[in-house]
């Protein structure tokens, strides 16, 4: 499985999923007797060719696993991957493989952005009316290759597999990753939080130049609202603050309010201690606009590090090429 273009603004996700369905049954029809054969032939299993693929696809009823919250499917591959394995006890097992390019729906949550989780659901559903009673669809093994949880604004942590109802037909893979908030404060916060640390500078000019103060705290005012602009396409649209966006809000009213603090010195017999006293003011409104990002950013990072093997982020290994996560044992094999 490959997760790529996960779009906040579209509300939707892609994947690269190779399904993998196995079971077993009992291929008494004389049609697969020369497959059956050759599976028990052969050492392990029978791997049937685009002809007998072809014919097994037609002549026996395929479970049919479709994804249910998809709205866009590319089959990948014109035919899938048929096996067939020799059985103890006369039964035979199949197993059908076929890639797929698959763009899902999701609603992303943003509210803590950009320290949020997401889960990425995935609902894979038995659409055949004709072998709702004949299948059991369990989520036996999910499997990632390396390359694909090298994800450049996530760490992936471990799946989830949930059944719904009806329990027998409804299969939810719950994907979850962990926002990377670093972008986010080297490219928005510390810029938004310097014009704000650059408002006190206003200070060390004479309480009666007000043209100055007023001019200096203006421009910085007007470098914000552009800076704003730009965001505009980097942030997600949506009709709730996100915590960046508070923090941009507080950011800019930070600077208004110290033009106005800026201002008022001006008015006081003793200009010197009123100056003083604006500039500590003004200092103090700048950190607590700060301090909360910083106290979100070290939170975030023990968050990542969490010790419980849930929550914990997949940490890849030098030499480990796939991650198997296994959530069930088939069925047939406590048989």
């Amino acid at each position: 499985m490959d997760i790529f273009d996960i779009d906040m603004i579209n509300n939707s996700f892609s994947c690269k999923i190779r399904m993998f369905l196995f079971w077993v049954t009992d291929l008494l029809d004389p049609t697969f007797n020369d497959l059956t054969r050759k599976a028990r032939e052969s050492v392990h299993n029978y791997v049937l060719s685009e002809e007998e693929t072809e014919r097994f696809c037609e002549a026996y009823r395929i479970p049919s696993v479709a994804f249910f919250n998809a709205f866009e499917t590319t089959d990948d591959a014109p035919l899938p991957g048929v096996r067939i394995f020799s059985g103890d006890k006369g039964r035979t097992a199949v197993m059908w493989t076929k890639p797929f390019t698959v763009k899902f729906r999701k609603v992303f949550e943003l509210q803590r952005f950009p320290f949020d989780t997401q889960e990425l659901m995935i609902e894979l559903r038995l659409n055949d009316a004709r072998t709702w009673d004949s299948y059991d669809l369990t989520t036996n093994i999910i499997q990632f290759h390396r390359q694909a949880l090298k994800l450049d604004e996530y760490q992936q942590l471990p799946p989830r597999v949930d059944r719904d109802v009806p329990k027998n037909r409804v299969s939810q893979v719950k994907i979850r990753l962990n926002r990377l908030s670093y972008y986010y404060t080297q490219n928005i916060v510390i810029v938004m939080s310097s014009l704000s640390l650059l408002g006190l500078l206003t200070f060390t000019l004479d309480a009666d130049a007000l043209a100055d103060r007023i001019g200096i705290m203006f421009q910085l005012i007007l470098t914000a609202v552009a800076f704003k602009f730009v965001l505009a396409s980097m942030l997600p649209r949506v009709s709730y603050n996100t915590v960046i966006d508070s923090y941009i809000s507080v950011s800019f009213a930070s600077l208004v309010l110290t033009t106005v603090i800026a201002v008022l010195p001006n008015f006081f017999e003793d200009q010197d201690w009123a100056n003083r006293l604006a500039f500590v003011t003004s200092a103090l409104l700048v950190t607590g606009t700060i301090m909360p990002w910083v106290y979100m950013v070290s939170s975030g990072s023990k968050r990542l590090s969490s010790s419980r093997t849930e929550d914990s982020p997949i940490v890849l290994q030098d030499e480990k090429v796939w991650y198997t996560f296994r959530f069930s044992l088939p069925h047939y094999l406590g048989d």
